[in-house]
């Protein structure tokens, strides 16, 4: 993530409010009034956090780069605009136009992002 940041060009000091905020962080579980011993949280953004949306966005937008630019010939074309793939918080659809011949290349890129992330596809 941190270097997702570096390379869009955020300033040193965000970079380090930002690591302060993800390095080591840890979270406790609460259930009916107990509540457990810390527990270290290894991947993904903190819930609740107000940069959380921010960073995955940036996090996740090379992939849609990727996406967008390598499967451009495989979206929906309109008259004014062609759809390639929607991203919504950490939910993203491609349109893929002819499937047999382009769903090898968008699996591949999917795989390529998952290695990258830990993020997985459902």
């Amino acid at each position: 993530m941190m270097s997702v940041l570096r390379r869009v060009g955020v300033g040193d000091m965000f970079l380090k409010l930002v690591s302060v905020l993800y390095t080591s962080p840890t979270a406790c579980v609460g259930v009916n009034g107990l509540v457990s011993e810390p527990i270290a949280v290894e991947q993904g953004t903190q819930q609740g956090c107000a940069l959380s949306p921010l960073l995955y966005a940036l996090f996740a937008e090379p992939h849609l780069r990727a996406l967008r630019e390598y499967h451009a010939h495989s979206g929906i074309r309109f008259p004014q605009y062609q759809l390639i793939v929607s991203a919504y918080a950490d939910d993203a659809l491609l349109y893929i136009r002819d499937p047999e011949r382009n769903i090898a290349p968008v699996i591949q890129e999917v795989i390529h992002f998952r290695s990258h992330s830990g993020l997985c596809v459902n």
